[in-house]
Parts: C-alpha cells; structure tokens; sequence
C-alpha cells in the first residue's frame, strides 16, 4: 500500500498543475475595439524558399491598417534571395535583410532576428517563422491588440498541422501539452516561456533587454530565454482564439525531431530558478506517478486501490485538459493522453541522457 498511496500522492500534485493549465481556458473574451497601431513581422528564413511562397500571400492580406513585414534571409543557398526580391517588387511593405554565409553567426537565428528587429520601424513587434502559417487574415490584429505599453509581451499558440502517423500525433501532442503549461502559468501570473512560432513584444521591450545580448551563445532561446528574462505578469497577455494561431509544417521523420527537442531542451536550465523549480515538480510528478504505478502492479499491491487511483487521476485529467485541447483546436488528440503521457515522458528521458554527452549548435 505504500507505493500505491505514494502514487496517489504524485497524482494529486499532477492535478495541481492541471488545474492550473485549464485556467488558460477561462480568460476573458476580448473587446471589440481593436488596436490599430502599426506593426512590424518579423520572420527568419534559412532555405525557406517554398515555405515563404505559401506565407507572403498570406501575411499581405492581414487585415491591418498599417504593417510591414520584414524577412531575413540567413544565408540560404536555395532560390530563396531571388523569390523575395521578385516579391519585394510587388509588395512594398516587404523588407528583406540579407546575411551572407558567414561562419561566426552561422547557425546563430539570435543574431538574424536581431537584425531584422534593428531593420523595424514600428514599435509592436509580431514574429513567427518561415514554416508557420497564420489561420486567418485577423492573426495580426488580434496578437497585437494586447500590446498596450513598453513591457507588454503577448503568447499565442503555435500548432502543428495534422497529418498521419504516429510522429505527427506525438509531434502535437508535445505541442499541445507545452502550451497548456506556458498558457496556464502566464494565466497564473508566472510567464516562463514562449514560442517563436507566434509572438509579439513592444519593440522597445527588445531594446530594454539589450536584445539577446545575455543568451547570444546558446543556440536556443529567441524565444523562451527571452520571455523568461523579460516578461512581467502584469505586461504579460495570451491570446488563445483560434482566428490567432498559426499552423507550422511538421517534421516527417524521427531524427529530425529527435535533433529539434535536443535543441529546444539545452535552454531549461537557463530559466530563473522559481521557473526551474515548478517546472521540475511537474515533471517528477508525471515520472512519479507512472513509476508508481508500474512499481505497485510489480510487488501485487491490490489492484482495486491501483485502478481506483489511476481511474481518479485520468479521469479527472481528462476533465481538465479536455477543454484545452479544444480550445487550441486539437481535440481529436483527447483520448491519446493516457497513451501519449507515458510515451513522451520516456521520449524526454531519452532526449536528456543524449544531451547529457553533447549538445547541438544550430538552428537549421
């Protein structure tokens, strides 16, 4: 019985958490005004040539009065110079900064993002990446609307779109369950973390934090690192309409996801050390609940308290998390939580002990 009230006692701490998640659900509708300042998009692009073909049309028919939107070609060897200057011609409002290829930023998305910030000229900034595209033309109105002073942050959410096999669920599914936690702590007055994918921050908050000046070096983190140094949860905003998402091509094969998690996860130990803490309690809860699931089934503890615990918590998961999934519009994923739960957590642990021998250097 020991193991099965210790599981218990992990399944009432996940629950904590899913409370907290399942707050994001509840935020306020937004007002009918709208902000009609200017804005500045601001996109990245290595090899991207037919992904930004899809995207410029649709960044074009924003329904904005006055935005540009500003595309830095970080040394792509593919058509992609060619297709932006031909488009440049057609649309005046696209800016294009072009890195050469150039070994000592090479694999640095920090320092390309820096300068097509440095090429702005509004002072609400909207970024996304070359593979993301916006689900409606009303994507920038309401992801800037928030932004109301120098030190406003706002986090929107970043999909994936849905294809078939197993990597696209897990792949949306991780997607899912990050956000519910960014989403949910923001609403909780902690915002640790956000995704480039779909972001917006004063221009002048960039300037405050001297860019990325305190994480250049490490190959992650324009994103979360940024949000964890200078998000405030007074200036900090979520916008969880649908109309507001983007969508992003997914990766189709296991290698190529495996190199993008080893990426994303070097920057968590860079996050202040309260963000650190809560983060970490989390996952040890998950890990501990499983665990102790498996080890209360192995010594035969009666498997009528076991199933009883472990009906309660997933059942009471499903009530939470639920409603989030559909607001972010991944519904059909619901009932792969109890599969995917355990799954990703050993996908995790994996992608940690092969961080632990080396750590990967770029972005692209």
């Amino acid at each position: 019985m020991l193991f099965v009230s210790i599981t218990a006692g992990f399944g009432l701490i996940n629950l904590f958490y899913f409370f907290r998640f399942f707050r994001f659900t509840k935020i306020p509708q937004p007002k009918e005004e709208k902000n009609t300042h200017p804005v500045s998009i601001v996109v990245c692009a290595k090899n991207q040539a037919d992904n930004l073909e899809q995207l410029l049309p649709l960044l074009a028919k924003q329904n904005h009065p006055t935005f540009e939107f500003i595309v830095v070609n970080d040394g792509s060897t593919d058509h992609t110079e060619d297709l932006l200057a031909q488009y440049a011609l057609k649309d005046q409002r696209l800016k294009v900064v072009t890195i050469q290829p150039n070994e000592t930023f090479w694999g640095n998305k920090k320092y390309a993002l820096t300068l097509g910030i440095k090429k702005a000229q509004y002072q609400r900034l909207l970024l996304t990446d070359a593979d993301c595209l916006p689900c409606s033309n009303a994507w920038l109105m309401l992801m800037t609307a928030p932004i109301k002073d120098k030190s406003s942050i706002v986090l929107g959410y970043g999909g994936y779109q849905k294809r078939s096999g197993l990597l696209n669920a897990l792949i949306r599914y991780e997607t899912v369950m990050t956000a519910c936690q960014y989403l949910g702590h923001a609403r909780a007055g902690m915002p640790y973390m956000g995704v480039g994918r779909n972001m917006a921050y004063a221009t002048a908050l960039f300037y405050e934090q001297n860019g990325f000046a305190s994480h250049m070096a490490i190959p992650s983190g324009d994103d979360d690192l940024f949000v964890n140094n200078a998000a405030k949860s007074d200036h900090t905003h979520i916008v969880v309409e649908p109309e507001a998402h983007t969508r992003s091509i997914p990766e189709t094969a296991w290698s190529a996801f495996v190199r993008q998690k080893r990426r994303h996860i070097t920057t968590a130990h860079h996050y202040k050390w309260q963000h650190q803490w809560v983060l970490g309690l989390y996952a040890l809860s998950i890990f501990g609940f499983w665990m102790g699931t498996a080890l209360s089934l192995t010594i035969g503890a009666p498997l009528y308290c076991i199933f009883g615990v472990l009906t309660l918590r997933i059942g009471l998961q499903y009530a939470l998390l639920a409603p989030c999934f559909k607001v972010l519009k991944e519904k059909s994923l619901t009932w792969m939580m109890v599969i995917f739960e355990p799954l990703l957590l050993c996908f995790q642990l994996i992608i940690f002990i092969l961080n632990l021998s080396s750590n990967p250097q770029h972005w692209k």
